[in-house]
């Protein structure tokens, strides 16, 4: 990504949640410009993983602020579980519009066999435990979690508790 004052480089700036053009000190916003509809917005690092579905390398970006690796093809987001689970906690409880009518979770979804971004091992293709009937990748040996797009806007919006206790 480069600045849209000077064109240089921009670089994500983690502690603070935005990107920051050494050139001129230009800062912005992390919350700019999403490219997803999950609203993740781009950084311009690369990523050492590859998706686990376009096998191309991992960009880093920002969601809510902090920063994701996802994938700029597919726009499917990894997360760490702790990062995920928080993600989770804070996009549902701030959440005030109507809920999202529940789907049935596709079944053919929980076939695939896709390899982990980190280790390469197979990842384990389950329900999402929670609210949102989705099927999800996880690896337990890195303790990672992988959302294709929309996932995670369907878990924020699903019907149920918005509490921190059930989720």
């Amino acid at each position: 990504m480069n600045c849209e004052s000077c064109g240089a480089t921009i670089t994500a700036d983690e502690q603070h949640g935005s990107s920051l053009c050494f050139e001129c000190e230009e800062t912005r916003s992390a919350t700019v410009a999403s490219i997803s509809s999950d609203g993740v917005s781009p950084a311009s690092e690369v990523s050492e993983c590859l998706c686990p579905s376009c096998r191309i390398p991992l960009q880093c970006g920002f969601l809510d602020e902090e920063i994701v690796e996802y994938c700029r093809q597919c726009n499917g987001i990894l997360f760490d579980q702790d990062h995920f689970a928080s993600t989770v906690w804070s996009r549902r409880s701030c959440y005030s519009a109507s809920d999202a009518e529940a789907q049935p979770v596709d079944r053919q979804e929980l076939a695939r066999h896709r390899p982990c971004p980190v280790c390469d091992r197979i990842m384990e293709c389950h329900v999402y435990y929670g609210p949102g009937n989705v099927a999800i990748d996880s690896c337990c040996e890195c303790l990672i979690v992988w959302l294709d797009e929309g996932e995670l806007t369907l878990i924020e919006q699903a019907p149920g508790e918005r509490s921190s206790a059930n989720l």
